[in-house]
């Protein structure tokens, strides 16, 4: 028991003697201080400051046993390459180290930006706000980029032109320019777009409708004149088909006609229609070339049944042959003076390219009982005859008026 006591006091003399080490060059170092400074303390003594004894650390030692432990933590913590080591222990060094200046940022104060690492921080931010641009000029699309036939024309800030309601506006001004309908042939299409007032390519959408009515291809609506199916012309319009139609039709000779017949249809060109499509505006052709299309002459081979009173010579003459070209036309044949009704005469023949009929009524009173005798005259030659009396010509005029009375009432 007594040993145990002995030991225990032993254990805390030692703690004792080296906390009054501690306490002791903690107390020189704070007297050196003081004379090299003696302001920083207030007094201005060259005799320095009062050493204390050592009866005196002895006896304040047991009181600091505990706060000189802390202190000797706490100093041990600090920055240990930026001290003066007064009095070394065991394991120091007595070496100066000048403190670094920390590394500062931009804002003048130390952060998390400074270094290689800041660094990296911050082109991090600007990839990102780069990305967030490019997403948003993708997202936030707020104009319309517009071309013809895969050509850029221009850019519009209003979402409201879409391809139909820009092909419909393009369409209303050239109508309006040309006076006949018109068919907008170029692709036109679309497609939303970023862009800002002063880029380049944005337009009002005036002029954007504008540069589209001059890059497109279009078709105008046309007048054809065609001739049994076959087409023989365009012109711009109804209208001016209908003023070939009524020169030619006015040039027409009516001579072959005799006095004492009437005319009772005609004249008329056989097989004339009219009809309308789109066409590129070179296809049309004007008023007097469609003339000289419709009023030439083509060659042609008809075949012609002799009838009573009819000669070689008058039907070479009806054609506008001589014997000889009629002859050559007609080798089976050796002596002209020799054919008879019903004989068929190949003709080759130049001819209108209009067939222009006109019928005419004749009545012969002779006989004593009126006959009326009608004819038809293709280009001034005669297509077809039909004799009828006046009584069942007058039966069919009554048998006329009874239909006409019959669909009145029923309507």
């Amino acid at each position: 028991m007594a040993g145990y006591n002995s030991g225990g006091r032993d254990s805390e003399r030692g703690r004792n003697s080296a906390a009054d080490k501690i306490a002791e060059q903690r107390r020189r170092k704070t007297a050196l201080e003081n004379m090299q400074s003696p302001r920083l303390n207030g007094g201005g003594s060259s005799s320095g400051p009062r050493l204390s004894s050592r009866r005196d650390s002895a006896g304040s030692g047991s009181k600091r046993q505990n706060t000189g432990r802390k202190n000797t933590n706490r100093n041990n913590t600090q920055n240990k390459e930026n001290k003066i080591s007064l009095f070394p222990t065991a394991g120091s060094r007595n070496v100066y180290q000048k403190q670094k200046a920390p590394k500062r940022s931009l804002f003048g104060k130390k952060s998390f930006g400074a270094g290689l690492h800041g660094g990296r921080i911050i082109a991090g931010f600007v990839v990102a706000f780069f990305v967030l641009l490019a997403l948003y000029m993708l997202t936030n699309r707020n104009a319309v980029e517009v071309f013809v036939d895969g050509t850029s024309v221009g850019i519009v800030l209003d979402k409201s032109y879409t391809t139909d309601y820009i092909t419909e506006i393009c369409e209303t001004k050239l109508v309006s320019s040309l006076g006949t309908n018109v068919e907008i042939t170029s692709e036109i299409t679309t497609k939303k777009v970023h862009a800002g007032k002063n880029d380049e390519g944005v337009s009002t959408g005036d002029y954007l409708i504008k540069s589209v009515t001059d890059a497109a291809a279009y078709n105008v609506e046309a007048t054809t004149i065609m001739i049994n199916g076959a087409e023989m012309a365009v012109v711009a319009s109804s209208e001016a088909a209908q003023t070939v139609v009524d020169r030619i039709l006015s040039e027409h000779s009516l001579s072959y006609i005799d006095d004492i017949s009437s005319i009772v249809e005609g004249p008329e060109i056989s097989g004339l229609e009219f009809g309308t499509k789109y066409v590129d505006s070179s296809e049309i052709v004007s008023t007097d070339r469609a003339y000289e299309l419709l009023n030439g002459t083509k060659q042609t081979q008809l075949t012609y049944t002799v009838e009573s009173g009819d000669s070689f010579g008058k039907i070479a003459s009806a054609y506008g042959l001589s014997v000889s070209e009629l002859m050559a036309s007609n080798p089976n044949i050796s002596d002209v003076t020799k054919i008879s009704v019903g004989d068929q005469i190949t003709i080759n023949a130049t001819v209108s390219v209009l067939d222009i009929k006109v019928v005419t009524q004749t009545v012969d009173r002779s006989s004593g009982t009126s006959v009326i005798i009608k004819t038809t005259y293709i280009n001034g030659i005669v297509s077809d005859t039909a004799t009828m009396d006046s009584s069942s010509s007058s039966q069919n005029d009554e048998t006329a008026d009874s239909e006409v009375s019959d669909d009145e009432t029923a309507e």
